[in-house]
């Protein structure tokens, strides 16, 4: 550590802190031509005296032999800027260099003199040392802190400013005070920063390292990248403290949020659904925020004594994990009920409206507005299985907290991977599913494509240009007779004539797949009973087995709708549509396949008949 003399102007560089002497210390906003460590070392002291970053160094130092301090530091001459290993280890010890300091100078370059009384709280709110990140630190750190004007007049101390410091920064009076900063939830702190700005973008991370008391190296560089590394080590040093993931829009209800349709009744009707350039989806995040800024209204958030219950009473077979980093997703146990809301997903290219699954995850930690509550965010599927991106909305009132040893939310409990959306390329001749809606009966089961790489579950699926055969077949299981009575929805695309203009056009057909699901694990095989006179295929055969006429319907494309109504399935409802991949193509040179899928049950399980002692039994 380098120590400027203050009465020789001289600087030393100090190799073992217990050598380090009892000194001063400068908190200030960078300007235009700071006097550097190269600067102090090469230029004559006319020369230093000439630029303008000289004058508050020189007031500091006369500041500190005043106060009786011989020694004083000061960022811009007291580091080698010049060496990246100095620069990281000076900013891995910063926050511990200004709370060793025995007094912290603040200068306000920006503030007037004379500034007194009720004139103090708007004189310093305007002041631009409270909106740069660096400073948040350099005002917790210290222990005690004097504010002086653009001409080094005393204008207040730290402690005799608590409540103007508090009402300025949002900073409750307790840590401005001295209390532990380690008090203050990972949100919380993180909402200090939210409308600070640093010169370089990775300082919006690295300028939080000692307010969270971590390590890591600097890469400048990196980008936005800074900040998640710095999460991910908070994660790290306190794995229970969930707050870290409450930061977005806050929502008292998940139907707060314009996109969310709780009714499913709502979405088996088959109207389109407007689109609107305001409402185009932004691509989703991951777990984590990628600024502080994301923390803007996350100042309320608290942690909770849940979150340790929570990993300390895992059900039997559970094997339970703090989170963890997996390249860029974090893969972490939580509470999460799926398939709760429908959500709205507005594509810039095509332009139109799809449906998609929403879950919900609970969070472990509670809001000071609602302290008997757990907060919950969104999560969209991806492709991978138990994969999920996040919206950026958070409902911070969304299920109470019970009180018991293990709250029944614990069951829920899912092993997740969430982490950013990935790009989605559409091309001309791909498939969307705009709906995919089931009954409560009808539990879906998953779905199998042709190719590899498939994104069914963000509602597109890829054809890569063919025009012919296969497309996919979506999976699911009816309830309502036995567990293994199931069905498929197999998609195909064929070529047939247009009956207008007798030229070949790819159409759709859709058919019903009776579906085995098979016995029990470990138990001797049996036909499926009842079998309703139809073939039942096992699902490994799906894709390949003979389908019977009546079981399939043509989508004549342009746009055309089917109905498929056997018993004893659900009736199935699929409209097609093509349209123009952009805003100005034709359907019919540059185009997608669009699906609209309802599966809707009967209203009641008729075919039964004397097969209910059946049903009963396989339940």
């Amino acid at each position: 550590m380098r120590l400027i003399n203050a009465h020789t102007r001289q600087i030393h560089n100090f190799i073992s802190s217990d050598d380090i002497k009892e000194f001063a210390i400068l908190s200030h906003t960078w300007g235009s031509d700071e006097v550097t460590l190269q600067d102090w070392q090469s230029l004559s002291t006319a020369e230093l005296e000439s630029k303008k970053g000289y004058r508050k160094i020189d007031y500091c130092c006369k500041q500190a032999l005043k106060d009786g301090y011989d020694w004083i530091w000061v960022d811009t001459c007291c580091i080698d800027k010049s060496s990246s290993s100095e620069l990281s280890e000076a900013i891995n010890s910063m926050f511990r260099w200004y709370q060793d300091a025995a007094t912290c100078y603040a200068h306000l370059s920006d503030v007037p003199d004379d500034i007194k009384g009720d004139a103090l709280l708007p004189a310093l709110s305007g002041s631009r040392w409270f909106t740069r990140g660096w400073t948040l630190q350099e005002l917790l750190a210290p222990r005690a802190i004097v504010f002086f004007s653009e001409n080094w007049q005393n204008l207040t101390t730290k402690l005799n400013s608590v409540e103007i410091l508090s009402t300025i920064t949002g900073i409750e009076r307790v840590y401005l005070e001295g209390d532990p900063l380690e008090d203050a939830s990972a949100a919380k702190r993180m909402s200090w920063a939210a409308k600070r700005e640093t010169t370089r973008i990775e300082d919006n991370a690295y300028c939080l390292l000692g307010i969270f008391d971590v390590n890591m190296p600097l890469i400048y560089g990196e980008g936005k990248k800074a900040f998640k590394r710095l999460q991910e080590e908070i994660m790290k040093a306190n794995p229970e403290d969930h707050t870290l993931f409450a930061w977005g829009e806050l929502v008292e209800k998940m139907t707060d949020i314009s996109y969310v349709i709780a009714d499913k009744e709502k979405t088996t009707e088959l109207d389109e659904i407007p689109w609107e350039t305001s409402k185009v989806t932004q691509p989703l995040s991951g777990l984590l925020a990628e600024s502080p800024a994301d923390f803007k209204n996350s100042g309320g958030f608290i942690t909770s004594n849940i979150a340790a219950k929570f990993y300390k009473h895992a059900p039997r077979g559970f094997i339970t994990t703090f989170p963890q980093i997996q390249d860029k997703s974090i893969r972490l146990q939580l509470p999460v009920l799926y398939d709760q809301y429908q959500s709205i997903c507005y594509w810039k290219r095509p332009q139109i409206a799809t449906l998609c699954n929403t879950a919900v995850a609970i969070l472990l930690c509670c809001h000071e507005k609602a302290p008997n509550f757990l907060p919950a965010i969104l999560l969209r599927p991806c492709s991978e299985k138990y994969s999920f991106n996040r919206t950026r909305e958070i409902c911070f009132r969304y299920t109470s907290l019970s009180l018991s040893l293990r709250p029944l939310v614990f069951k829920h409990r899912r092993m997740l991977n969430i982490g950013p959306q990935r790009q989605l390329r559409i091309e001309s001749g791909d498939i969307m599913l705009r709906r995919y809606i089931w009954g409560k009966s009808t539990e879906a089961m998953g779905w199998r494509s042709v190719s590899q790489g498939q994104t069914i579950p963000e509602g597109v699926i890829r054809m890569r240009g063919v025009k012919n055969g296969p497309i996919c077949i979506l999976y699911n299981r009816v309830c309502q007779v036995t567990c293994r009575h199931g069905f498929g929805i197999k998609l195909e695309r064929i070529e047939k004539k247009n009956e207008e203009n007798n030229e070949e056009m790819a159409h759709i057909s859709a058919a019903l797949v009776p579906m085995d699901s098979g016995p029990p694990e470990g138990t001797k095989y049996e036909p499926i009973k009842p079998d309703f006179d139809i073939k039942w295929n096992p699902r490994s055969n799906c894709m390949r087995c003979d389908i019977p006429p009546e079981f399939m319907k043509v989508l004549a494309m342009p746009s055309d709708t089917a109905v498929i109504d056997i018993l004893p399935f659900p009736v199935i409802t699929i409209k097609a549509e093509r349209v123009g991949l952009n805003a100005k193509d034709s359907a019919s040179d540059i185009f997608v396949d669009v699906l609209d899928i309802v599966i809707a049950e009967r209203m009641s399980p008729h075919y039964l008949g004397g097969q209910q002692k059946i049903h009963e039994k396989a339940h």
